[in-house]
């Protein structure tokens, strides 16, 4: 038997015992059962749902003899000794008699970056606000290890619900079917890491720029894990603008690799200049079916066959480049990355001559283009810069003006 106890509850305890000694009066507790009853979760002081588990006896001097019976076996007892708080003894009910019982303080706050210290300061993350678009098998793992890592704000977006066929790749289980992914992996998230803010947008981007503007406004960083290249295209043209870094990712057919592309405005090229070299590239890729590389939906990442553990390569690809975008500027010992553009094989075909085989490339701003170099493009399509234009267009519409 083994008892967990969160410290908001010590805490909530050490007030109530620093009213004064006061003996024999019970403390409900609350919480779950878990493996046969062999571990006991002591969440709150109060129903919330929960299940009764015990309760804490406020007492000088804690002896089981002091204890009275519980109505069930298996009850647990805290027991707080006010001269010496926060000293604690837990018992449980168990065969007519109170037996010790070994417990632990959970000390989320000051334990939950343990392993991740000396790496990277997790504080700094923690005030980061990303937001990520498509939560499918790639989002999902992406949101879920960036919150192991630190981060504190998360903004999630996704108009698709969670059914049986996306379960055997995505993060959710079947306890989650019916649900928004958006929901789901929200209380996943918490669960790993219940100090993270959340908030969740069920709708698609596609139907509503101004609202996808509005959300991505304030973002530290934004995920497109979205299935279309027309979604991930509306994403750089609504992101560059304001200077939002992006991490773009794709699964190829069938997941026999993928690539993922960072953008950092103004130092990097946009994912517009990039999409004219996955055309490109894709010429040449291998088909498996009537894929139209060259069509609007250059990569299918949720829609595909493929196993969820080629995909989370991918995934896990995004979720590095992430942090290490999120960290630039910062103190850590984690080095970036050699190039902005990477491609992944998980089988030895197309351009990979091994299996699990990286190229690093760097992305060519297209000097023309006409998100990331807008005055370039107008000029290019007008003969003239956007301010000659302007000019001559005033002129036009000044000589049809009727005189007076």
């Amino acid at each position: 038997m083994f008892v967990t106890l969160k410290e908001e509850i010590v805490q909530e305890l050490q007030a109530l015992a620093a009213d004064g000694p006061v003996s024999n009066i019970k403390q409900p507790l609350y919480g779950r059962r878990l493996d046969n009853n062999s571990v006991i979760q002591v969440l709150s002081l109060h129903p919330e749902g929960l299940m009764p588990v015990g309760y804490a006896l406020h007492t000088q001097e804690p002896s089981l003899a002091g204890l009275a019976s519980p109505v069930n076996d298996g009850q647990i007892c805290l027991c707080l000794d006010n001269a010496k708080a926060p000293s604690f003894s837990c018992f449980i009910y168990d065969n007519a008699r109170w037996q010790p019982v070994d417990y632990e303080i959970v000390r989320i706050q000051a334990n939950f970056y343990q392993r991740l210290q000396g790496l990277f300061d997790t504080g700094y993350l923690f005030d980061k606000k990303v937001t990520i678009i498509g939560l499918g098998t790639g989002g999902g793992l992406i949101t879920l290890e960036l919150a192991k890592n630190g981060v504190g704000h998360f903004q999630l977006v996704d108009f698709d619900r969670l059914q049986v066929h996306n379960v055997a790749r995505h993060v959710c289980g079947l306890s989650d079917l019916g649900r928004y992914k958006t929901k789901a992996v929200a209380e996943l998230i918490h669960n790993h890491h219940p100090q993270v803010m959340v908030t969740t947008a069920e709708y698609d981007i596609l139907e509503n720029r101004a609202k996808l503007k509005e959300i991505v406004t304030g973002s530290d960083l934004v995920i497109a894990a979205t299935d279309s290249e027309r979604s991930k295209r509306l994403i750089n043209q609504v992101c560059w603008p304001q200077q939002i870094p992006v991490i773009y990712g794709a699964a190829y057919d069938r997941a026999f690799g993928g690539d993922v592309i960072r953008v950092i405005p103004p130092d990097t090229a946009c994912y517009e200049c990039a999409f004219k070299q996955l055309v490109e590239l894709f010429e040449t890729a291998p088909r498996k079916g009537e894929i139209d590389y060259a069509a609007e939906d250059v990569s299918k990442v949720i829609a595909e066959p493929g196993l969820g553990l080629d995909v989370a390569f991918i995934a896990l690809i995004m979720s590095k480049m992430a942090l290490l975008t999120l960290l630039r500027g910062s103190e850590s010992t984690l080095e970036d990355l050699p190039a902005d553009w990477i491609l992944w094989g998980n089988q030895a075909t197309w351009v990979f001559e091994k299996p699990l085989e990286s190229i690093f490339m760097e992305v060519p701003v297209n000097p023309t283009c006409p998100v990331c170099r807008y005055e370039a493009y107008m000029a290019a399509e007008l003969g003239m810069t956007i301010d000659e234009a302007e000019a001559a267009g005033k002129a036009i519409l000044e000589s049809i003006q009727p005189e007076n």
